[in-house]
C-alpha cells in the first residue's frame, strides 16, 4: 500500500488501469456525456423541442453611422 491505494498486480481483460486504484471517491470523468448511465431507473429527462435559432444579436457599439471615405488615387499612380 503506498499512499492509501492499493494497486493490484493482475487484473481481468477489459479493465483499464484506473480502476485498480482504490480512492474513497469515483473516478472523475470530464466528458459528462457517458457510455452508461450510472443508474439505471434514472430517466434522461423529457425530450428535447427542436427550436428556430434566434435572431442575431444587436452590436452595442454599432450606431448605423455611416463615414464617407475618400481615396486620393494620385498616391498610387508613379
Amino acid at each position: 500500500m503506498l499512499f492509501g491505494f492499493k494497486i493490484k498486480a493482475r487484473e481481468k481483460p477489459g479493465k483499464s488501469a484506473i480502476h485498480t486504484l482504490k480512492t474513497p471517491y469515483p473516478p472523475i470523468s470530464s466528458n459528462r456525456q457517458e457510455a452508461r448511465p450510472r443508474e439505471k431507473k434514472k430517466g434522461r429527462g423529457p425530450p428535447r423541442v427542436p427550436v428556430p435559432p434566434s435572431p442575431p444579436r444587436k452590436d452595442k457599439f454599432d450606431d448605423d453611422e455611416k463615414i464617407k471615405i475618400e481615396i486620393d488615387e494620385s498616391l498610387f499612380t508613379t
